[in-house]
């Protein structure tokens, strides 16, 4: 019998530290992610482009919780890798419903719909 048996395999606890989320002071979260999952993502782009966009995605997702320029251009990438991804599936349709529906959302954020605007979002 294994020595690790009925032990959580690595970052399959909510304690792992691949797994945590990092908090800053006030109970921020920082912008960068701290799991790899971008990493991943940009490694199978081309390659697993449906995968690589549900990655891109769940990244925006508490993103939109914060604010701040530099957020907001990380939003800004995102949203760049995650159209690419679309492009290769060939449902910028989708991908421009989903934007729309994100402005609207965050409509009252000036400085984010220029940041926007500037990375031809």
């Amino acid at each position: 019998m294994s020595r690790l048996a009925g032990v959580a395999g690595p970052c399959r606890s909510t304690r792992c530290p691949a797994t945590a989320t990092w908090t800053l002071p006030g109970g921020r979260r920082p912008a960068a992610p701290t799991t790899g999952s971008e990493q991943l993502a940009d490694l199978s782009r081309e390659t697993r482009p449906a995968g690589a966009l549900a990655l891109y995605l769940r990244l925006v997702e508490p993103l939109k919780e914060l604010t701040g320029g530099r957020v907001h251009e990380r939003m800004a990438q995102l949203l760049l890798d995650a159209r690419t991804c679309r492009r290769a599936q060939r449902t910028q349709d989708e991908f421009t419903a989903y934007l729309t529906a994100l402005r609207t959302d965050l409509q009252r954020r000036h400085k984010l719909t220029s940041i926007f605007y500037r990375h031809g979002l």
